[in-house]
This record gives structure tokens, sequence and C-alpha cells, in this order.
């Protein structure tokens, strides 16, 4: 009978150490218990897979590159809108990975309703495309898109994201943006080494644009519809590189009114005597500038709330209110 309960006293001092030792798969991943809750400036990482810094969460129609193009992403659902989160990516792991592999975006909405129809893309091309079948090299660092799409009925979501089996998370309010943008005032000047120099003249609205040296000339633009205007964003390039740029390349530039109507335009550049108009298509040779206009067409009546410009010039985003 001794031999009998030192047996069973045996066991039961046993049990608790097992229990204690063992790890719920949901539990390890449970983003309370390991705190993964992202916020915008902030780098995360998971070891030998990812370090990742989130620079920007912000919802709408068109998912397009950073240095607006003619190529763009849009749902089939015109009650839809994309919530997108994006990241500079460093993959940290000793293999190439493909971008539609290295991360899984979901969101969850009111009544717990869970979406998870989703893109993943690369920026390409100098931050002017997007390719959403681009591998991630060894310690090659990225700028990705991690696209969700919900109805836009809904109001506040939690955003997953899934790297590597851990699970981190995101509080979103639907049409807000949320970024590690830099505020821009007029005759601002940033200088990025071997690439460009970017001085930033002022927003302003009008109905025409002439030349700065030739208010007669027969050279301008206008909008042909009378309730809308241009919202004109003016500024100089300085080519610091070795070879020649198309000048549409060194910057992109979107508006946005009551943070959710959004427009793009079109650029302008001055001749060098200021007396007319060269297409955006024109190349701006090393060490030479170009005075810029970049014409956004939007109605006159959204011109009565203030406007947020955003400009991303060398891999970072600039804000001007107006």
């Amino acid at each position: 009978m001794k031999k009998l309960l030192a047996i069973l006293l045996a066991l039961a001092l046993c049990i608790p150490f097992c229990a204690c030792g063992e790890k719920d798969d949901d539990e390890e991943d449970s983003p309370k218990k390991e705190n993964r809750i992202l916020t915008v400036g902030s780098q995360s990482s998971v070891e030998d897979y990812a370090d990742f810094t989130l620079r920007k969460v912000y919802s709408t129609k068109k998912l397009t590159a950073s240095v607006d193009s003619f190529m763009y992403y849009e749902n089939e659902n015109a009650d839809d809108t994309y919530v997108v989160m994006v990241f500079d990516w460093t993959n940290t792991g000793e293999d190439d990975i493909n971008c539609s592999d290295v991360v899984s975006i979901s969101a969850i909405g009111a009544n717990d309703k869970k979406h998870e129809k989703t893109m993943i893309a690369v920026e390409t091309d100098n931050y002017s495309s997007l390719n959403t079948y681009g591998d991630i090299a060894p310690l090659d660092t990225v700028r990705l898109h991690c696209a969700v799409t919900v109805p836009e009925t809904e109001t506040e979501l939690t955003l997953q994201l899934k790297v590597d089996g851990k699970i981190f998370t995101y509080h979103y309010v639907m049409g807000e943006t949320a970024s590690i943008a830099k505020t821009l005032n007029a005759g601002d000047a940033i200088e990025k080494a071997d690439y460009a120099t970017f001085t930033f003249r002022g927003i302003s609205y009008g109905d025409k644009l002439s030349p700065s040296n030739g208010e007669n000339s027969y050279s301008y633009y206008s909008v042909d519809d009378p309730s809308n205007t241009y919202l004109i964003v003016e500024y100089d390039i300085t080519n610091q590189a070795e070879d020649q740029k198309s000048a549409d390349s060194f910057l992109g530039v979107k508006a946005s009114y009551l943070n959710k109507y959004n427009y793009t335009g079109f650029l302008v550049l001055e001749n060098s005597e200021g007396t007319g108009f060269d297409g955006y298509y024109e190349s701006i040779v090393p060490l030479s500038s170009r005075h810029c206009y970049y014409l956004i067409e939007v109605p006159k009546s959204v011109t009565e709330n203030e406007v947020t410009v955003t400009l991303f010039f060398a891999g970072d985003e600039y804000i001007v209110k107006g």
C-alpha cells in the first residue's frame, strides 16, 4: 500500500509540470499575449524571416504605386474599396521568396465578418509600378503593398497580418490615412545624393495656366468644363544623377479631399526661357533644372474644403495642406 501511494504521489507531481511546459499553437500566436500590435513608423521583426516597417495605412478605390502611372488595380464591385498597408520589407531569410507568399492579410469588420480577398505587390521601376509576382532576394528591401478588399459600409476594422506564422494586428478606421509623411512648406528643398534635388514652390487654383514669362503666349493649359478648375502644384527639379531621366519619374503627386475624394493629374514643364511649355515626356539632363507644374483637374465645389496634397520623392512622402 505504501508503494502504491508513493507512485500515485509521484504521478500527481508530474502532471502540473507537464501541463505548464506545453504551448497551445493559438496561444503562441495570440497578438495580446505577444503584444504584436503594429504602429506606423515602428519596425517589427520575425527572426530569420523578415524585418518590416509600416509606413502607411489608407483606403482607396484605385490601388497604384507611389509614383502615379497608367497602371492601377480596381475592385470589380463598385461598393468595395481597398484597405492598404504599405511596408518597407527586408527579407532576412536565406532564400528568395515571392511577394505573394511572404505575408497574408485579412480584415475583421462588423459582426466579426472576416474579409480575405487580398492583393500583395512590390513596387518596381523607381516606385512607379506594382508587381504581384516579384521575388524578394535575401537581405533585399522592397516597398510592399498589402491590400484587402472590404465593403465601403465597414466603419472600423482589425487588420491581421500573418508573417511566418506570427500574427500582427492594426486597428483601422475607414477613410483615415496614417503615414510617416513629413510636412512640406513653400521654399523647402530636399536633396537626394546622386539622384535629384526637389524644391517645392507651392499650390494654387486656377482655370488657366500660362508660362511665367509669357502671359500673352499662345502656349497655355485651361479646363474645358467651367465647373472645374486646376489645382496647381509648382516645383523645381534638378537632376543630380549621371544620366538623363524622364521628368515625370522624379515625383508622384496626389490630392485628397474629405479623406475620400482622390485626384491625380499630369505634368507640364516650362521651357528654359519661361515662355512656353514642354510635355511630361521630356527628359532632364544631368545637373540641369526644370520648372514644373503638376495640374490636377477638380470640381470647383470641392475646393471649398481643405486639400491634402501628397508628394512622393526618393522613397519618402511629403504632405501639403491648403
